[in-house]
C-alpha cells in the first residue's frame, strides 16, 4: 500500500471517530445517584429511550426499568438538553445503579455483580455499543482507603470495557451526602478519570450545588436534577474536546514518526 493511501486511510478513520453519532447510547453505573432516587419524575420522553430487561430499545419511563428506586432521575433532563442542543437526534439510557452499592460490591462475589452480569448479557445479545458510560457514586464509609478504592474502580471499569463496547467513560467526583465527604476518594476518582488512553475522562462535581438543589441534603430536587444534567452535558462536551486533542497529538506523533520530523 502506498504512503498516500496509508495517510488517507488514517485521516478517514480519524474523521469517522470525530464525527459523533446522532443516536447516542449511555450506560450509567453506580449508586442511587446513577439510578432513580431523586425527587421529580420528569415525563418529557420525546426521542428519549431506554434498554429494557431483554436488551430491547423502548420508550423511556420514570422510574427506569433497571432502577432499584421508584423516584425520578436527572437523565431525562440530560436527554432533553442533548437533543435540544442538536448534539443528538435520540438518546437511549441504561441506568443500572444500586443504592448504597460500593465499588467492591460490583465486582465478583459482590451483591451488585449479578445485576452487572445480567446487564452485560442482554447488551451483548443485541450487540449494543455505548457512546458513553457514566460512573456516579457516593463513597460509602467502607471505602475510605484511596489505594483500595482506585484498585477496585480500575478493575470494575476494565471489566466493563473488556466485556462490553464502550467508547468513553465519564467519571464523576463523588458527591457530598449530608456531612459525608472524603476528599481523598474524590481525588482518587479524578486520577482514574485522567487515563485518556483508556478513554476515561473527568465528570461533573455535584458538590458545587447547594442545599437549594437538594431534596434531603443528599439527593436532588427538581431544580437539582436539571442543574446536574447541565453539568453532565458540559462533561460530555469537555470529554469530546479532550479526546479530539488526544487524537490531534496522536496524529502529530504519527507524522513525526512517518517523516522523521523533529
Amino acid at each position: 500500500m502506498s504512503l498516500v493511501a496509508k495517510i488517507s486511510i488514517f485521516l478517514f478513520i480519524l474523521f469517522v471517530n470525530w464525527a459523533h453519532a446522532k443516536d447516542i447510547y449511555i450506560l450509567i453505573v453506580g449508586q442511587s445517584f446513577s439510578s432513580t432516587c431523586n425527587d421529580s419524575k420528569l415525563d418529557n420522553f420525546k426521542e428519549i429511550y431506554q434498554i429494557n430487561l431483554q436488551g430491547n430499545k423502548v420508550s423511556a419511563s420514570a422510574p427506569s426499568l433497571w432502577a432499584d428506586c421508584n423516584q425520578g432521575s436527572m437523565w431525562v433532563s440530560l436527554g432533553n438538553q442533548l437533543i435540544s442542543s442538536g448534539f443528538a437526534k435520540t438518546i437511549t439510557f441504561m441506568p443500572i445503579g444500586i443504592a448504597d452499592a460500593s465499588v467492591m460490591e460490583w465486582l465478583p462475589q459482590g451483591r451488585a455483580f449479578d445485576k452487572l452480569e445480567k446487564a452485560i448479557s442482554v447488551v451483548n445479545s443485541k450487540s449494543l455499543r455505548f457512546d458513553y458510560a457514566f460512573w456516579y457514586q457516593i463513597s460509602p464509609v467502607v471505602e475510605n482507603n484511596p489505594r483500595v478504592y482506585t484498585k477496585n474502580l480500575n478493575a470494575l471499569l476494565s471489566y466493563f470495557s473488556l466485556n462490553t463496547k464502550i467508547d468513553k467513560w465519564i467519571i464523576a467526583s463523588h458527591p457530598k451526602c449530608g456531612a459525608s465527604f472524603d476528599k481523598r476518594i474524590a481525588n482518587a476518582q479524578y486520577l482514574v478519570s485522567l487515563n485518556h488512553l483508556a478513554k476515561r475522562f473527568p465528570g461533573p462535581d455535584s458538590n458545587i450545588l447547594g442545599k437549594e438543589f437538594r431534596l434531603d441534603g443528599c439527593n436532588f430536587n427538581n431544580a437539582g436534577q436539571v442543574k446536574m444534567a447541565e453539568l453532565w452535558f458540559n462533561s460530555i462536551l469537555e470529554a469530546e474536546n479532550v479526546n479530539l486533542s488526544v487524537q490531534h497529538e496522536s496524529l502529530i506523533f504519527f507524522f513525526k514518526h512517518l517523516f522523521g520530523w523533529q
